[in-house]
């Protein structure tokens, strides 16, 4: 999961669904892109930027495992 802010304040949460498309929720605003093209576009003209992720702590848990 991937935590997004925009200039304002607004926080966007994206996952990924079980079918490949990526889930966003804003607020009480729910959508769905097919692809990783479409959700970019929405991020740059929203303003979103990069808050939070969890690939770098996934990463270094399975690293420290083995």
């Amino acid at each position: 999961m991937e935590v997004y802010r925009s200039n304002n304040g607004q926080l966007l949460k994206v996952s990924k669904a079980q079918n490949g498309r990526i889930m966003t929720v804003c607020g009480k605003e729910a959508r769905s892109f097919e692809n990783e093209k479409q959700f970019n576009v929405h991020l740059y003209n929203k303003g979103f930027h990069l808050a939070m992720t969890d690939r770098a702590t996934l990463f270094a848990r399975r690293f420290e495992e083995y």
